[in-house]
């Protein structure tokens, strides 16, 4: 897996233990805690050909911040090819809510 770091801190993430390692791709991807990112999840899984069991997995998307947000991620693109957006999250007042998008 590659991974693109900002200038200033490749040198010092790419010789780092593996809890830097891994605390640079969080930072860079931040795929679960700020939302919906597909390029960043084909980033930790590569490509998902039709024989992977990722292939057609619903999706559940987070990170919108009001629940007509969360109605709007149901027509986004699936994490993985063959799937389908089922679920999105959002948050409101603290708390995470769920929305159904079937």
């Amino acid at each position: 897996m590659s991974l693109t770091l900002p200038p200033a801190r490749r040198e010092t993430e790419a010789s780092g233990s593996p809890d830097k390692r891994r605390n640079a791709l969080h930072e860079a991807c931040q795929v679960w805690e700020c939302g919906y990112s597909i390029p960043c999840f084909s980033v930790i899984v590569g490509t998902v050909s039709t024989s992977s069991n990722l292939y057609a997995l619903p999706s559940w998307p987070a990170g919108a911040r009001t629940a007509f947000g969360a109605t709007a991620n149901c027509s986004n693109a699936p994490l993985t090819p063959g799937g389908k957006v089922t679920l999105t999250q959002f948050v409101s007042r603290g708390f995470d809510y769920d929305h159904s998008c079937i």
